[in-house]
């Protein structure tokens, strides 16, 4: 069975996913990736093209135009998106039975008429992947328009400025054509999303999201998503636990979303507060870096945070979770949960990328605090800093949920059901 991955990031995750697809009897991987940096890779996120068994193909990403006839924006009848240039003479050349499709270059399947018409020819079929927990329903999408209430006509003469208005030709032309054109980009992106065989995503509101633009549910398949469990878990068995009872531990890309500040600022309290030992170990790069050491020095932290960069090795990482007691995600995120959780910690978290509502079950493996709220949030480490006992059998409950339910092997299996569902093809065949 030929499988066709198009725009996905070779990060260390992935790469180990798609090497144990690419091991499975009778299954061929190819990668599709742009040339050169990839522009939709977040800040501090990490590629890494050593040990790969399958084939990583580079291509010229193409940024194509919006179809506006006389460039009149609100003409439109196809929005722009990336796309890959001559991504369709390889699909021809391979045939693949399935194309995988990341969120970045959904659209290229509906609009690139290349690829379009490569897709049909090779009769693959086609998955749209995503997450998707950002995306409004249609409902959602149809009530975020705004209709606005006048046309800027100050650049035309006085004289015809009086007469559209006097006729009320702009009234007509807000309600006929601009009205038409917003509803129109919401209603391409819902053709967008039916256009596919299937839709793999990880998380279950990921059914009632397309579920709303009219996809059948059939055809929307929860895949859910895990790093290389076996690694992380032999690890941690190499490394087994000093029980510092007081030690937070994050890991991120040290930007916005993830509100490490707030996390740091939480400690300060909490030492302040009858935790005096608190300290956090904060694994990770990115932009905001710089701030968050700054932060600490401003609230007398430099001994108690740890900044400790990028940690990759499972062997390192098990190091830093085995003096570790509590895993605490501030903000936004989603795949260090479960990374987490391989090491048999507790797990504090709020709102996520919703791959957390499966994974996170209060008082069973973590707790929750109020999205954004650091007064929940110290509240919530608190009452687990506190409670030794408790953390103990919410660590042992993480790591049964990552041996029994959702791990390497689970989340291939998923793939290869979708795979055969889709193709009516056995994989030992």
């Amino acid at each position: 069975m030929q499988i066709l991955f198009v725009g996905f990031a070779i990060t260390p995750y992935y790469r180990d996913f798609l090497n144990r697809l690419q091991s499975q009897g009778h299954v061929k991987v190819t990668n599709v990736r742009p040339v050169g940096e990839n522009r939709h890779l977040g800040a501090g996120v990490r590629q890494d093209l050593s040990g790969i068994d399958f084939d990583d193909v580079e291509l010229p990403e193409l940024s194509i135009s919006p179809r506006r006839p006389l460039r009149i924006p609100d003409l439109e009848t196809a929005p722009g998106c990336s796309s890959f240039a001559k991504l369709d003479d390889l699909i021809l050349r391979l045939r693949p039975d399935i194309i995988v499709v990341n969120v970045n270059f959904h659209a290229a399947f509906s609009i690139d008429s290349k690829v379009k018409a490569a897709v049909r020819t090779s009769k693959a079929r086609l998955i749209l992947h995503s997450i998707p927990f950002q995306l409004p329903s249609f409902k959602e999408a149809l009530e975020a328009i705004e209709i606005p209430d006048r046309l800027p006509l100050q650049s035309l003469p006085r004289p015809a400025r009086l007469l559209i208005q006097a006729l009320r030709l702009d009234k007509a032309y807000l309600s006929l054509v601009r009205k038409r054109a917003l509803l129109r980009r919401v209603n391409f992106q819902k053709t967008i999303f039916n256009s596919a065989d299937a839709h793999a995503v990880y998380f279950d509101g990921g059914l009632d999201v397309y579920g709303s633009y009219g996809v059948p549910a059939e055809r929307i398949r929860v895949v859910r998503n895990s790093p290389n469990t076996e690694k992380l878990l032999a690890a941690a068995d190499r490394h087994p636990s000093c029980d510092n009872g007081c030690r937070l531990i994050h890991i991120g890309r040290l930007v916005e979303w993830k509100r490490v500040d707030m996390l740091i600022r939480s400690v300060a309290t909490l030492r302040n507060n009858g935790f005096p030992d608190t300290d956090l170990v904060v694994i990770g790069y990115g932009p905001c870096e710089d701030a968050l050491r700054s932060l600490t020095k401003e609230l007398d932290l430099k001994d108690a945070i740890h900044f400790r960069g990028g940690v990759y090795e499972p062997d390192e990482l098990a190091k830093e979770f085995s003096e570790s007691s509590i895993y605490v995600m501030a903000g936004m995120g989603g795949l260090s949960i479960n990374e987490a959780m391989c090491f048999g910690v507790p797990v504090v978290c709020s709102r996520g990328d919703g791959t957390e509502t499966f994974l996170v079950r209060e008082r069973l493996n973590g707790m929750y605090f109020c999205d954004g709220d650091e007064d929940s949030l110290t509240k919530t480490l608190r009452a687990l800093l506190g409670d030794a006992d408790l953390q103990q059998r919410l660590g042992r409950e993480s790591r049964r949920i990552i041996e029994e339910e959702l791990n390497t092997q689970i989340h291939v299996a998923n793939y290869l059901k979708l795979f055969t569902d889709l193709t009516g093809k056995s994989l030992n065949a």
